[in-house]
């Protein structure tokens, strides 16, 4: 899921519902660094390794703002609008990984 580029990452949905990188937010407060109305819940989620969020992060409404990875997957096998033109050049490398495995056989 990494090889994405951040950008489409950080594509949102037609519910404005995106996914969001744990960077983003305030490690201490669990707040968005570019708005801080949105807050994630699990704030140690923000510490450590770089990962990508899908749950727990609300508006000050409580509006739940997360896309789960499910639906952002979905969004791109079904070509929906800002999900259709994503590079997968990165992702070449597992299959070639993989090929190597299958061929070392």
């Amino acid at each position: 899921e990494m090889y994405y580029q951040d950008l489409e990452i950080k594509k949102c949905d037609s519910n404005n519902r995106c996914l969001y990188l744990s960077n983003e937010f305030n490690p201490r407060t669990g707040r968005l660094k570019t708005n801080p109305k949105i807050s994630i819940v699990e704030v140690q989620k923000c510490n450590g390794p770089l990962r990508i969020i899908d749950d727990g992060v609300f508006d000050e409404a409580e509006n739940n703002l997360a896309l789960t990875k499910d639906d952002f997957a979905e969004n791109i096998l079904q070509g929906k609008t800002g999900f259709d033109n994503f590079a997968f050049d990165e992702f070449s490398k597992i299959f070639d990984f993989i090929i190597k495995i299958i061929e070392s056989k």
